[in-house]
């Protein structure tokens, strides 16, 4: 009964069809979520401006955004829309921006690459969503040590 109720969460709520290699992953992320839960979540989006479109983009490309607190929700997108001027779609099609660490991946990876723009070394248009999926090594090699 559990599983039925989880199964038909991803499915019907977020639109992940059964095919999709993301099912799974949304399996795992709304196990331990209610739909009520779940609902406050998108209430979150919603306080931020995004529609139910851009929410399921979201969760479709990422399920486990949506089992992240309130609180990290919250916390990602006003940094991302209201620090960084990011819309939406901006954020639905970058998979992990919202469950990397603001304060130890994506506020000092932001911060080297104001540095690179005032000196010009990097386009002014780069933005910070493009060098979150980078190791640590590969941030380094690419952006600070060159």
């Amino acid at each position: 009964k559990w599983l039925a109720a989880v199964l038909t969460r991803v499915d019907e709520l977020l639109g992940i069809p059964h095919g999709s290699p993301m099912f799974l992953h949304g399996v795992f992320a709304m196990g331990g979520m209610s739909k009520e839960c779940l609902e406050s979540k998108f209430k979150v989006f919603r306080s931020f401006g995004w529609s139910e479109s851009d929410i399921l983009t979201l969760a479709r490309h990422n399920p486990y955004t949506l089992a992240l607190s309130e609180f990290k929700l919250k916390q990602g997108l006003n940094f991302f829309m209201k620090v960084l001027d990011y819309r939406p779609a901006d954020i639905a099609s970058c998979v992990c921006i919202l469950t990397v660490s603001l304060e130890r991946r994506v506020i000092p990876r932001n911060a080297v690459i104001e540095v690179l723009k005032e000196k010009k070394l990097i386009r002014p248009n780069y933005r910070v969503s493009s060098c979150l999926s980078l190791t640590e090594p590969k941030f380094f090699n690419r952006f600070v040590l060159p």
